[in-house]
């Protein structure tokens, strides 16, 4: 074994480092940077990643553990580092937090081992916990539920004024994010069945499940190359998150309708909608970046689906004369947002994120859905959506869009679920929108939010 617990904590400490000062996306600065350990095997590759993650999910918790300080510090040195994750490794080992290794690598989890290798003390560490603990007793602390659920101060301050008692505590919602999110794979009806194709994985040595809310839909614990797999090359499957598959649900799009997919990107929620109408109608998917598009047209031709076309469009400016000036039946604005609600996956956000951006982000997205909501027919459906789990992003956004467009009402969710067989999801409040919260479906968070135009 050539990675000792020492060497372990050095490179997911400089990862760590790496990652919290780069501007590039996390998993191509993660695949540079175990791509020059050449000595490593995958799997010790797998559990420098595995901790490195599990770190930055739960850093401000492990810094207030490591050094009694309720804020993050501005810049991290090596030490810093080091500490953090040496106290994530001990706070997992102790039950605080989940477990992160992706594979039974250690007889013992190495936890005292790091942390004693940063010169600090155990018996410090678990008083640190215990404070903690009884500052949570404390119901008005919102910076201890902060560090607790290690999210930011201004994120427990968004989620205390939207939840509303309904969707449970903010302290539940931030460290549902703790854990890791699994890997969902959507079956494509057209090609195979949920029950064939967990068969044929099992067959091959994947270790699968069926989803417990999700027809169609399949869960991976383990990570594993699925996308290189014969069954993904013919077709069967998407790798799709669980409430990325439910947005397309609840646009439940009738079988001949003329739907717009806006801001498609790579594809997924277009590709779903074919796959539910057993590409009949017609699909006119639109983004700003064609690289995304190409994507997209790819993996509809790998499906060999007709029934999908895509324009690239610009960031502003009137849209129907670019698509031919026809209304939609259905228009889905995936706008691009934060990405908060993806914190499971890229736990980087919630350290780079900040209420001024939120902001910029906010008039983008309304901009877009008014943009595209001009697009669709009178007594058309109209749903937005996104991946993040902040107001300033959803609600606000959908109160304005309503409050400037009479034109527009809201559509209720239910008929929706319950076709797809997806109630237990619904809150005895919802009505035309939901945030989807990662303990609702093990999933990344997503908001949606239906409306109809008036006839």
């Amino acid at each position: 074994m050539s990675l000792h617990p020492i060497s372990l904590l050095r490179h997911c400490s400089e990862l760590c480092r790496v990652l919290l000062k780069s501007t590039q996306p996390p998993r191509a600065v993660l695949s540079t940077y175990l791509h020059a350990k050449k000595r490593y095997t995958s799997d010790e590759k797998a559990l420098i990643s595995s901790l490195t993650y599990h770190t930055l999910r739960t850093l401000r918790l492990c810094w207030y553990i490591a050094s009694g300080e309720d804020q993050l510090p501005v810049r991290m040195n090596a030490s810093m580092a080091a500490k953090c994750v040496a106290t994530a490794a001990f706070l997992s080992e102790v039950r605080v937090l989940p477990q992160w290794k992706p594979i039974d690598y250690y007889v013992d989890n190495p936890g005292i081992e790091l942390v004693r290798s940063t010169d600090m003390d155990t018996a410090q560490l678990t008083d640190r916990v215990q404070h903690l603990e009884e500052r949570l007793m404390n119901t008005d602390d919102s910076c201890a539920i902060g560090i607790r659920a290690s999210v930011p101060d201004f994120m427990i301050e968004s989620w205390q004024q939207s939840l509303d008692g309904e969707a449970g505590s903010a302290l539940d919602l931030g460290i549902s994010f703790l854990h890791p999110a699994p890997l969902v794979l959507r079956v494509n009806t057209t090609r195979t069945s949920q029950t064939m194709l967990r068969e044929s994985l099992h067959e091959v040595g994947y270790a699968v499940r069926e989803h417990s809310q999700l027809d169609n839909a399949l869960v991976l614990d383990e990570r594993a190359d699925v996308l290189h797999s014969d069954m993904y090359v013919h077709g069967a499957f998407e790798v799709q998150d669980a409430g990325s598959q439910v947005i397309t649900h609840a646009l439940a799009p009738a079988t001949q309708w003329h739907v717009l997919d806006a801001c498609a990107g790579g594809g997924g929620k277009t590709i779903h909608i074919a796959d539910l109408r057993h590409d009949s109608g017609s699909i006119v998917a639109t983004d700003t970046e064609a690289a995304k598009l190409l994507g997209l047209r790819r993996r509809a031709e790998r499906l060999e689906l007709g029934s999908i076309e895509t324009h690239t469009v610009p960031p502003q400016g009137e849209l129907g004369r670019i698509l031919g000036c026809t209304l939609f039946d259905a228009v889905l604005v995936d706008a691009p947002c934060s990405g908060s609600g993806t914190a499971r996956r890229n736990p980087l956000v919630k350290w780079k994120l900040t209420p001024k951006t939120l902001l910029r982000l906010a008039a983008i997205q309304l901009d877009i859905l008014e943009r595209n909501a001009a697009l669709l027919r009178p007594g058309g459906v109209l749903l937005y959506s996104t991946c993040s789990i902040l107001r300033t992003e959803n609600r606000d956004v959908v109160d304005l869009f309503l409050s400037r467009h009479p034109e527009f009402v809201p559509e209720s969710l239910s008929t929706a679920f319950e076709e797809a067989g997806l109630s237990d999801l619904l809150y005895p409040t919802t009505t035309f929108d939901i945030t989807l919260e990662p303990m609702l479906l093990d999933s990344d968070a997503y908001y949606i939010a239906k409306f109809r135009r008036i006839e």
